[in-house]
């Protein structure tokens, strides 16, 4: 069989990638993160997602209707064996019991895991051009983002939707120079997803007594309101709900501006 064009979509080790020759950059990891999709959380508002960091550790969790709840934790590179094992998924719910910034962290920790407890690292990866001769590579064949963003099945669907739009709407077009607004678009949107994934790493998902030190400086700025600049670090997290020392603060009317649903960062 015969094709005009190739679309590689078949993920991160993607063979069409490596035969095509697109050289696939990738930033180090900062960070390790850990998955576990739970249910019979009846306690947690399904109209709020969060994010915080306490002692060695950054939370993530985002409601998935009914009582289940998708809950992330970041740790540190040299973490990788901390939920593995038989019981690495009691440990990774059990460890909810010591976050006493997160008002619904005891529920958590006695939830019921349905699904696989998964840890990966937290790294940036990008092409220079998702493009070759006869071939466009587009989801995370092209390049992923770091999941501490939480931005993987928005770069999925805005690559489909492109692709697809350009090549219905000039079908004698199916090149280089055809599917060029593509390429452009999302070598300058995965550069600044990759800014925004780093700022929340740095922020969020560092453990140093400096790191601690320099959220404190964060947020005592956040909520004093000389420096606006400062809203845009969460903004691009989706949310901009703030609090510190265990409080939460969920007043802001301007994180329903960023999403369908509050989403509120707290650091302990």
């Amino acid at each position: 069989m015969r094709c005009r064009v190739v679309v590689g979509a078949e993920g991160r080790r993607s063979v069409t990638r490596e035969q095509a020759g697109i050289r696939l950059h990738t930033a180090p990891p900062t960070h390790l993160i850990t998955g576990l999709l739970v249910d019979d959380v009846p306690e947690w508002p399904q109209d709020t997602s969060m994010s915080g960091t306490q002692g060695d550790v950054m939370f993530l969790a985002f409601p998935q209707g009914g009582a289940r709840l998708r809950v992330y934790r970041c740790t540190a590179v040299d973490q990788s064996h901390r939920f593995t094992g038989r019981d690495g998924t009691r440990r990774f719910l059990d460890e909810f019991r010591r976050v006493s910034c997160l008002p619904w962290a005891a529920a958590v920790a006695v939830s019921r895991p349905i699904g696989p407890c998964a840890t990966f690292p937290g790294e940036d990866t990008w092409t220079d051009s998702p493009m070759a001769p006869g071939v466009v590579l587009v989801r995370d064949a092209a390049g992923y983002n770091d999941p501490i963003f939480g931005q993987g099945l928005a770069i999925a669907l805005r690559d489909a939707r492109m692709v697809a739009d350009l090549l219905v709407g000039q079908p004698e077009r199916w090149d280089a120079c055809g599917l060029a607004p593509y390429a452009l678009e999302r070598r300058e949107g995965m550069r600044r997803l990759r800014f925004t994934a780093s700022l929340i790493a740095a922020l969020q998902a560092e453990f140093t007594p400096a790191a601690g030190e320099r959220r404190a400086r964060f947020y005592q700025r956040v909520r004093a309101g000389t420096d606006p600049d400062l809203r845009l670090a969460l903004a691009g997290h989706r949310g901009t709900g703030d609090s510190a020392a265990g409080s939460v603060h969920a007043g802001d009317a301007q994180k329903h501006r960023w999403c369908a649903s509050p989403f509120i960062m707290i650091s302990g």
